[in-house]
């Protein structure tokens, strides 16, 4: 059975916008992957990314960003994956984090969080940061 992928704020942000210069990457992706989740945290941070002009080059409504959060939870595929889990765990995955960038994706790969799923990201300095165990739980696109 194949593994339901979660792709990170980034990737639903190239989702979100046509200008973006990973859209065409991400629309592949779409077309490829056979099941892809959102959750609170990609959801909080693609509505907040989407709000923000120096983002998307204009100011965008509350409303029309969760219109765009609505489009892509209604793709065919797409699914929700609720999150009762804390970075504050002791068994999340913290050893690598070296930036701000590095927060979000770690909390996503949070073994309890993660259970069968797979991270999306552009980030492959991601990668190189983990361990054996957590880079098979990590897709790279581009």
């Amino acid at each position: 059975m194949p593994r339901t992928e979660l792709p990170d704020v980034d990737v639903l942000v190239a989702v979100a916008l046509e200008a973006h210069e990973d859209h065409p990457a991400v629309l592949r992706w779409l077309r490829d992957t056979p099941a892809f989740a959102t959750t609170p945290v990609t959801e909080i941070g693609l509505v907040r990314l989407v709000m923000n002009p120096s983002v998307v080059g204009r100011q965008v409504s509350v409303t029309e960003a969760m219109a765009t959060l609505r489009s892509i939870k209604a793709l065919r595929h797409a699914s929700f994956v609720p999150d009762s889990t804390s970075l504050a765990d002791h068994r999340a995955l913290t050893s690598h984090v070296t930036g701000t960038k590095q927060v979000t994706d770690t909390h996503l790969l949070n073994p309890r969080h993660r259970g069968g799923h797979l991270l999306v990201t552009f980030d492959g300095r991601l990668v190189t940061s983990l361990g054996s165990q957590a880079r098979r739980h990590v897709r790279v696109l581009g």
